[in-house]
């Protein structure tokens, strides 16, 4: 038997042994002997380690580092590890933190008191007002509710949930000298330090109105406000009614290149280009078809609401009646013209106007508003039997919902002033239906005063 430290390398004989032992070290010298690099050149010496090397040698594989060394140098080697990843994340951490903006403040009252709402920078408000309405109060708005349960949006934006009305009735939200009226929808309400209000409806029809009607909202479009309305010298004054998008019409045919034009001319309207987008508008309508029959009523919008050009504006849609009589947007035109024409100051040719659409669209969802109208401005010139009629005829159409209340309450106002004795029974009667209306004060002082009727009493 060998000697420890005698070299004898008999047991590297054989081609395929030394070629493994070869590549083994070749490998060692070529890498940074890290845990892998060892594992794998120990694993490929030769597996006979009980047999002494002769004449005095010493074995041929030494020995490997016990298991447990490898195992503890493994778990130093990750503590290490963590460590400096806490350490480098650790400041970072902190500054994401700091720079984390204050959650908002949320809190829900039901019902919502009378009186004035506010919230301040970074606060909001949920409230259920009467009848089931959810209002939602953003950051710094002010919103006031009154006795009946009416809101009124003072200052801020918020955004409102109304339940479907009744047959009838009909939801209000008043901003600045603006009238929201609903039926059932989701919208928002703002007003800017300007006092322009907007108005983006999300589900259901919206109407802005102030003495007449300004605005028909669907979803997705958002109707703005004069920079000052209250003050515009013109009884007319140019309303931004800014639509996400137009009227759809049931036109699968048309062609890319026209709903390139419309869209182009739309962009050009957002951008303020009033007078490229007329220009666009002009072309396309004189092309026909659907996009033309669209451009032809956008002019009319254009005219008024743009340029302040009223009569330029009935024109167009008189044009556009003349082309289209039997047009998809026939109904909202000649509705565009009574309004129009009664913002002008133009009694008479509103009056033509309301009369020949009352006949000409019996069954029109807009039969009513407009019979209201009509009956309104009869009552301004103080012609109480038409105005009686029209009124009546108002709280016979179908879908009367918002003007049932101001048509019950002037016809009944109109009777009184014809000392017709059915009067105060009438405005007893609006009362009794609308209990905290709006106008309760001028039934009541009609009832005291008696006005040619006799007084009488609740």
């Amino acid at each position: 038997m060998s000697e420890p430290g005698d070299y004898n390398p008999s047991w590297l004989e054989g081609d395929a042994t030394k070629r493994e032992l070869g590549a083994a070290f070749d490998e060692a010298r070529a890498r940074t002997p890290d845990d892998v690099t060892l594992r794998r050149m120990w694993a490929r010496v030769a597996e006979p380690i009980g047999e002494a090397a002769s004449d005095g040698e010493l074995p041929v594989r030494a020995q490997r580092p016990p298991r447990w060394l490898w195992f503890a140098g493994g778990v130093a080697s990750s503590a290490a590890l963590a460590f400096a990843l806490v350490a480098w994340l650790w400041p970072r951490h902190q500054t994401v933190v700091a720079a984390r903006p204050v959650p908002a403040v949320e809190t829900r009252l039901a019902p919502a008191a009378e009186g004035t709402i506010r919230t301040g920078t970074g606060e909001r408000l949920q409230l259920t007002l009467v009848g089931g309405t959810e209002a939602h109060l953003e950051s710094s708005s002010v919103m006031t509710v009154d006795k009946a349960g009416r809101a009124k949006v003072d200052g801020g934006e918020v955004a409102f949930k109304v339940p479907h009305q009744t047959t009838g009735h009909a939801y209000v939200v008043l901003a600045g000298p603006y009238r929201v009226v609903v039926l059932g929808t989701r919208f928002k309400l703002r007003l800017d330090d300007a006092r322009r209000v907007f108005v983006d409806v999300q589900e259901g029809v919206v109407e802005v109105w102030d003495h007449a009607r300004l605005a028909r909202l669907s979803p997705g479009e958002t109707w703005v406000s004069p920079e000052s309305p209250a003050t515009a010298l013109d009884p007319t004054p140019p309303r931004t009614r800014q639509p996400a998008r137009t009227v759809a019409l049931a036109s699968p045919g048309l062609a890319a290149k026209g709903d390139s034009a419309e869209e182009t001319a739309r962009s050009a309207l957002a951008a303020g280009d009033t007078a490229r987008a007329l220009s666009l508008y002009r072309s396309l309508a004189q092309r026909g078809g659907a996009a033309g029959e669209n451009a032809a009523y956008e002019i009319g919008k254009i005219l008024r609401d743009r340029l302040g050009q009223p009569a330029n504006a009935v024109a167009a849609w008189r044009h556009y009646r003349a082309e289209h009589p039997s047009g998809v947007l026939r109904v909202e035109t000649d509705v565009s013209i009574i309004e129009t024409l009664v913002h002008a100051g133009d009694t008479s040719g509103a009056l033509g106007e309301a009369n020949d659409f009352i006949r000409n669209h019996p069954d029109s969802e807009r039969r009513a508003e407009i019979a209201r109208v009509a009956g309104d401005l009869y009552r301004t010139r103080a012609d109480y039997k038409r105005a009686v009629a029209a009124y009546q005829i108002a709280l016979a159409s179908p879908q009367v919902r918002d003007a049932a209340e101001p048509a019950t309450f002037h016809r009944a106002e109109c009777l009184v002033r014809l000392v017709d004795p059915s009067g105060a029974e009438a405005t007893r009667a609006y009362l009794r239906r609308w209990p905290s209306g709006r106008f309760r004060s001028e039934a009541e002082r009609l009832l005291e005063s008696g006005d040619g009727v006799g007084a009488a009493r609740l």
